[in-house]
Protein backbone atom coordinates (compact mmCIF):
# COMPACT_ATOMS: atom_id res chain seq x y z
CA UNK A 1 0.00 0.00 0.00
CA UNK A 2 1.90 3.30 -1.15
CA UNK A 3 1.68 6.02 1.81
CA UNK A 4 -0.39 8.71 -0.42
CA UNK A 5 -3.20 6.39 -0.35
CA UNK A 6 -3.21 7.09 3.81
CA UNK A 7 -5.55 7.87 5.63
CA UNK A 8 -8.22 5.73 4.75
CA UNK A 9 -11.98 6.07 5.92
CA UNK A 10 -12.92 2.89 7.58
CA UNK A 11 -16.17 2.94 6.54
CA UNK A 12 -14.60 1.87 3.55
CA UNK A 13 -13.09 -0.88 5.23
CA UNK A 14 -15.09 -2.56 7.50
CA UNK A 15 -18.93 -3.89 6.87
CA UNK A 16 -19.39 -1.85 10.21
CA UNK A 17 -22.49 0.50 9.82
CA UNK A 18 -23.26 3.85 11.85
CA UNK A 19 -22.14 3.57 14.94
CA UNK A 20 -20.81 0.24 15.16
CA UNK A 21 -18.01 1.71 13.08
CA UNK A 22 -15.87 2.70 16.07
CA UNK A 23 -12.86 3.42 13.98
CA UNK A 24 -12.46 6.67 12.22
CA UNK A 25 -9.83 6.27 9.70
CA UNK A 26 -6.66 3.64 9.27
CA UNK A 27 -3.60 5.67 9.00
CA UNK A 28 -1.07 3.29 8.25
CA UNK A 29 -0.99 -0.74 7.39
CA UNK A 30 1.53 -3.30 6.43
CA UNK A 31 1.39 -7.26 6.79
CA UNK A 32 1.97 -7.14 10.66
CA UNK A 33 0.97 -3.92 11.75
CA UNK A 34 -1.75 -0.99 11.44
CA UNK A 35 -2.22 2.12 13.44
CA UNK A 36 -5.97 3.58 13.45
CA UNK A 37 -7.75 6.60 14.50
CA UNK A 38 -10.52 6.76 16.99
CA UNK A 39 -12.34 10.10 18.16
CA UNK A 40 -15.34 9.27 21.06
CA UNK A 41 -16.94 11.76 22.71
CA UNK A 42 -19.16 11.67 25.77
CA UNK A 43 -21.65 8.83 25.57
CA UNK A 44 -19.76 6.33 23.36
CA UNK A 45 -20.73 2.80 23.87
CA UNK A 46 -17.00 1.78 24.19
CA UNK A 47 -16.56 4.33 26.82
CA UNK A 48 -17.60 3.51 30.80
CA UNK A 49 -17.45 6.85 32.72
CA UNK A 50 -15.62 8.92 30.71
CA UNK A 51 -13.17 5.90 30.30
CA UNK A 52 -12.19 3.79 27.67
CA UNK A 53 -13.80 0.01 29.00
CA UNK A 54 -11.15 -2.90 28.55
CA UNK A 55 -13.78 -4.27 25.80
CA UNK A 56 -13.85 -0.95 24.20
CA UNK A 57 -9.91 -1.30 24.05
CA UNK A 58 -10.62 -5.64 22.44
CA UNK A 59 -13.11 -3.75 19.87
CA UNK A 60 -10.74 -1.16 18.40
CA UNK A 61 -7.95 -3.73 18.39
CA UNK A 62 -10.63 -5.93 16.29
CA UNK A 63 -11.71 -3.03 13.86
CA UNK A 64 -8.23 -1.88 13.33
CA UNK A 65 -6.85 -5.80 12.37
CA UNK A 66 -10.01 -5.72 10.55
CA UNK A 67 -9.45 -2.51 8.30
CA UNK A 68 -5.93 -3.38 7.99
CA UNK A 69 -7.33 -6.90 6.34
CA UNK A 70 -10.16 -4.60 4.32
CA UNK A 71 -7.12 -2.31 2.59
CA UNK A 72 -5.45 -5.22 0.62
CA UNK A 73 -8.17 -4.92 -1.34
CA UNK A 74 -7.04 -1.51 -2.20
CA UNK A 75 -3.75 -2.80 -2.64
Amino acid sequence: MRAETFPFDARLLLPHEGPMCCIDRLLSSSKTAAVAEAELFAGHSLLTDGFLAPAGCVQLAAQTAGAMQGVCQYA
